[in-house]
């Protein structure tokens, strides 16, 4: 009896907690000769001396810091590729997305390994720890391996699962890294040299023909109508192989007109009082008043100078009212050699909308010789004259009589293209006819139509043709890298914290006599399993490997448990065998606290049946043998027994603190001289009451049996029987 322990065999000298279940003994008993057969044949014992050698350099976790160190310089790269690529043009031969790819994905793993390092060392360092309990040493291994655990650890977390949280979200900067750059068109300028056909003069006699006596021209030439006609349908001017690529800007040397204007008003007075007065001078009843609209161009040759030039007159009254002045531009047309600022795109070249005349640079004045004679001749500038002047000109005359007021006369188009009016249905007696300014858009179309003769009168089989674009600027759309640093700045936020977080898992490292790790082999061997005997206490993982890593292994049922065993000595489990060994256990614990010793085969011969979804669980009495002198009552309790209907699918499914009084009743029924029939009621009333529901809290219901069972070793069987039975009548009355 002294030998005993809950119902457990303990063998002389061995300690309470390292007992031997009966079934353990009988299987030793049973397979003893297999057992030795097996370790004569495969020896796995290993005689290594591995002294335990902690301290802070010798357990330095050098690979999980060189992991963290590594995982930030990764961060490094992340910041130089993101900022280096900003604004750089799209040709990387590995683009910038793919470089913080890999980068984050080399990170992660590294974050990945050092976590596992410090859950190894935040769980070895725990269990040395005085007052560590197997629910911290879990807590730590669960939280820091899984997500889900980390998140739920509740009033356990810790800093594995702090850590755990934060590599888990890591892989977040991925994604952030995705959006921290992108690819985007933009404008990039460059210098460029470029050589654009362009005459500096305008070959004699090539825009006009003179065909009467008179010295003004008065039809086209082939060429310059050519000119003309694609003036007026806008026709783009290209250039074969300009060498430009994308958009060219700069200035080119070109023959076309120095312009060069004044400004000047004149007065006028078309009032009624104005026509009275005129008519109480002289009896007139007509008031002529000046031109109100002008636009004209004409040739001037200076016979004397050896000169041409083209004059360009114009004038508009730009305010209301029938007294007032009327705004006079006359400007002249001088032959030059221009420097203009011009655009050159897709092969196509023209002068730069963002200048006029007033900025071209007149680099020198071009003299031409006029024609003498008569007869059919050609002219150099006579042809621009004619076509400037046939579509520009125009005039509106005025004056004002005594019946109809005011009177417009009008010729040509380009008066009526500038005019603002606003006269009623009545006529305009109030002078408010205006016109816009016409010599801004006249002597733009003046110069655009040079630069187009300049360009078709250059030989492009002459080389002295080519200009030299002066100042070029290339202009390009390119597809170039877009930095997002705020989402790269949440991409490292997510990696810093990470890194931050693994640090401390490695607290405590020194304390460690050696290399460490997870493997079931490192740990099972820490927990003294008795499998693993053979091997080195203080061994490593490969030193364990290399000293029982051959040995065959198989999960499965030995006797009532479930373990890791040689493959013959456990049978594949199944739920019946487990449920009816569990409740045999129950029943051996108290029949071997009577009868001293228990046949093997009552465990083994019991059967397990489901009919109706019920357990019904049935001993062979039988294979029992007792050595007692109540043999008669220990066969009635067997055959009691053998009638055990339980309804739960399982044993487990009990309630805990219900499953652990019947094993109370079990082990100490027999000290309290408690007589089988008794005991066998008590348990059908605790299943009973389980059944109708009726017990609230079973933990009050073993609180009471544990205080009357135990306040008194002496006290009568009998006695104790009875008060437990009217107490539990009063628990069933109450519920």
């Amino acid at each position: 009896e002294a030998n005993r322990t809950n119902g457990h065999t303990q063998t002389p000298g061995q300690s309470r907690t390292e007992y031997k279940t009966p079934g353990y003994e009988m299987f030793e008993s049973a397979s003893a000769d297999n057992s030795s057969r097996y370790q004569e044949s495969k020896d796995y014992s290993s005689t290594s001396h591995s002294p335990w050698r902690p301290g802070f350099w010798p357990r330095l976790p050098i690979i999980a810091i060189l992991s963290l160190f590594f995982a930030m310089a990764a961060a490094v790269v992340m910041i130089v590729v993101v900022a280096r690529s900003h604004g750089q043009i799209a040709d990387w031969r590995v683009s910038p997305a793919v470089l913080l790819a890999i980068s984050a994905a080399f990170a992660n793993l590294l974050m990945r390994y050092a976590l596992s390092e410090g859950v190894t060392l935040s769980w070895w360092s725990r269990s040395i720890r005085p007052g560590t309990k197997l629910e911290d040493l879990h807590n730590i291994w669960a939280s820091g391996n899984y997500f889900f655990a980390a998140l739920s650890s509740g009033r356990a977390f810790n800093l594995a699962a702090l850590a755990c949280i934060a590599v888990s979200l890591t892989p977040i900067n991925g994604p952030l890294l995705q959006r921290a750059s992108s690819v985007t068109t933009a404008t990039r300028s460059s210098p460029v040299a470029l050589k654009v056909p362009m005459a500096q003069e305008v070959p004699y006699g090539y825009t006009g023909m003179i065909t009467s006596r008179s010295s003004s021209a008065s039809i086209l030439t082939a060429d310059f109508t050519s000119v003309v006609f694609g003036f007026n349908k806008n026709i783009p001017q290209n250039l074969t192989e300009s060498g430009c690529q994308g958009r060219c800007s700069g200035t080119l040397k070109a023959a076309g007109y120095a312009i060069a204007c004044t400004s000047s008003t004149l007065s006028f007075n078309l009032s009624a009082a104005a026509l009275s007065a005129l008519a109480s001078f002289n009896g007139s009843g007509n008031l002529v008043g000046p031109d109100l609209f002008t636009t004209k161009f004409a040739l001037f040759e200076d016979y004397q100078h050896n000169a041409t030039q083209l004059n360009f007159t114009a004038s508009w009254k730009d305010v209301k009212g029938c007294a007032g002045n009327v705004q006079q531009r006359s400007c002249t047309l001088v032959p030059a050699v221009l420097e203009q600022h011009i655009l050159l795109e897709n092969n196509t070249i023209s002068l730069d909308p963002g200048f006029n005349y007033t900025t071209d640079k007149v680099h020198s004045l071009v003299p031409t010789r006029p024609i003498f004679g008569s007869g059919a001749r050609n002219s150099t500038h006579g042809g621009m004259a004619l076509y400037l002047n046939s579509k520009f000109n125009s005039v509106v005359q005025t004056n004002r009589d005594g019946i109809y007021g005011l009177q417009l006369f009008p010729t040509g188009v380009s008066q009526m293209d500038y005019m603002r009016s606003s006269a009623g249905k009545y006529g305009d007696q109030d002078c408010n006819v205006t016109w816009a300014d016409p010599s801004i858009d006249m002597l733009a179309a003046a110069r655009e139509l040079a630069f187009r003769l300049a360009l078709k009168a250059a030989d492009p089989t002459n080389s002295s043709s080519f200009q030299p674009l002066i100042n070029g600027i290339q202009q390009q759309n390119v597809l170039v890298y877009q930095s997002k640093f705020l989402y790269l700045g949440l991409a490292l936020l997510f990696t810093l914290a990470s890194v931050l977080s693994i640090l401390p898992t490695l607290y405590g490292w020194w304390q460690i006599g050696r290399k460490v790790s997870m493997s079931p082999l490192e740990t099972a061997k820490a927990f003294g399993a008795p499998r693993l005997d053979g091997a080195n206490s203080n061994a490593e993982v490969k030193s364990l490997l290399r000293a029982i890593g051959p040995m065959p292994v198989q999960y499965g049922a030995i006797g009532s448990k479930l373990v890791v065993g040689y493959p013959y000595e456990v049978v594949p489990p199944s739920v019946s065998q487990i449920v009816e060994n569990e409740l045999s256990i129950v029943i051996l614990q108290f029949t071997a606290q009577r009868s001293k010793r228990v046949g093997l085969q009552a465990a083994k011969k019991g059967t397990a049946s489901t009919p109706d979804k019920n357990y019904t669980f049935d001993l062979n009495i039988e294979s029992l043998s007792f050595r007692s002198a109540e043999s008669q009552s220990e066969n009635r309790l067997g055959i009691k027994m053998s009638n055990i209907i339980m309804k739960p699918t399982n044993f487990f499914s009990l309630p805990r603190e219900l499953r652990q009084m019947i094993l109370v009743y079990s082990d100490n029924s027999s000290r309290l001289s408690m007589h089988p029939h008794r005991w066998w009621s008590t348990i059908e009333t605790l299943l009973r009451i389980w059944e109708e529901k009726r017990i609230v809290s079973w933990a009050n219901v073993l609180k009471k049996v544990d205080e009357r069972m135990f306040e008194d070793v002496d006290y009568a069987a009998g006695r104790w029987t009875h008060n437990l039975e009217d107490w539990m009548s009063l628990m069933k009355s109450r519920n």
